[in-house]
């Protein structure tokens, strides 16, 4: 969800819907001083972040600052980043530091 509503031209925003990710980036709205536009990855231009999530979603209704998101900042490489896609995968931190190739850390059977 996006808090700030006050978005500068060249901001990438970016959802997912239906397993895929979307991506809408903030443009001048050309002949209309001080307005943007939101530019999906395929060309098409929406007035709102609605519309540009609407056009996502085959027709559906959405609220656009919900459905919509920033884009994470680069991170590549640091501890937060390691432990963001290790969650995702199902492994710790540890699994991923050890570079054995297999968990390190013993699955238990729960009771």
């Amino acid at each position: 969800m996006i808090e700030d509503r006050n978005l500068k031209e060249g901001t990438r925003l970016v959802a997912r819907y239906k397993k895929a990710d979307y991506f809408v980036t903030v443009v001048d709205a050309e002949g209309e001083p001080g307005k943007v536009r939101y530019r999906l990855d395929d060309g098409r231009e929406f007035k709102s972040l609605s519309a540009a999530g609407s056009a996502v979603m085959e027709g559906h209704a959405c609220n656009g600052w919900r459905f919509w998101s920033l884009m994470p900042e680069q991170t590549e490489g640091t501890t937060a980043d390691v432990e963001s896609t290790s969650k995702a995968k199902g492994k710790t931190k540890h699994d991923v530091e050890s570079n054995s190739g297999e968990p390190t850390t013993e699955e238990h059977p729960t009771e």
